[in-house]
């Protein structure tokens, strides 16, 4: 995170703070950018107490946020029942059936045309016991 652009009074602020506690003072009358290169250089922390305050709180109120998400998702999960996820593997294999049924089919049609003898089809796919519910919006 780039440190942020502070005006000179701003600048000579922290540089006073900064000489009224350590031994190697800083000049005051510098240009900004010269001033602000030293506070830098000797690893002087632009941001006031609050600002940083602010942030912390922040991060740790994201970490909480996302936390929180992932529990009621997990809870949500559990409420459904495993029947949720069968659902999924289920519509997800006959997808998978139908597309290659297609495949199937051109391939016939061109074995056909080949002058080679027909092919026999696959047995249908044995119906699921589990019928897909309806998703909660």
């Amino acid at each position: 995170m780039p440190p942020p652009d502070l005006n000179l009074k701003r600048l000579q602020a922290i540089a006073r703070n900064y000489n009224g506690k350590l031994k190697k003072p800083i000049k005051l009358a510098q240009k900004k950018a010269e001033l602000r290169s030293n506070l830098l250089a000797r690893n002087v922390s632009l941001y006031s107490k609050t600002e940083q305050l602010k942030r912390m709180v922040r991060r740790e109120n994201n970490k909480a946020t996302n936390y929180d998400r992932v529990k009621r998702r997990a809870e949500k999960a559990k409420d459904l029942g495993p029947q949720r996820h069968l659902d999924n593997v289920i519509d997800r294999l006959e997808k998978k059936h139908g597309k290659k049924k297609k495949k199937k089919k051109f391939k016939r049609l061109r074995q056909k045309s080949a002058g080679a003898p027909p092919t026999t089809p696959a047995e249908p796919m044995p119906t699921n016991i589990l019928i897909p519910r309806k998703k909660p919006k």
